[in-house]
């Protein structure tokens, strides 16, 4: 069963994700963004951004679509464990009438081993 991981900007909880998706030869996770409040929305980001000087990767107002650049404040954490992710980069996407979802990049293979066990088999099996 996958862990339903925390998400914090900074020291506030904002979310849950099982980070259901991977790419295990770059270190990358990414899943849904389960929001504790609805205000963690397309508005939400684009000024968070912007206050915070951080790129937005994408801006489609009209669709309130939005794809961030790093987030440095943006942390996963498992909850068993208490072990935060520690990936090279991370980005939000996301659009109002769709979902968000949080991308983990580069996190280094011991960690990766060890936190995304599923992942890792997944892969392996491909490849046999």
């Amino acid at each position: 069963m996958a862990i339903e991981f925390n998400v914090f900007l900074g020291e506030h909880l904002i979310g849950t994700t099982s980070f259901e998706h991977a790419d295990p030869t770059m270190g990358v996770v990414y899943g849904t963004i389960n929001f504790l409040e609805s205000s963690f929305n397309y508005d939400f980001w684009v000024n968070y951004c912007r206050q915070n000087s951080i790129e937005l990767l994408a801006n489609e107002p009209d669709d309130r679509l939005v794809s961030t650049a790093n987030i440095d404040k943006l942390l996963a954490v498992n909850p068993n464990s208490g072990e935060r992710l520690n990936p090279l980069s991370n980005q939000i996407t996301g659009m109002d009438s769709d979902e968000f979802e949080i991308t983990l990049m580069g996190i280094d293979s011991d960690q990766y081993e060890r936190t995304f066990p599923e992942h890792m088999k997944e892969y392996e099996e491909r490849f046999k």
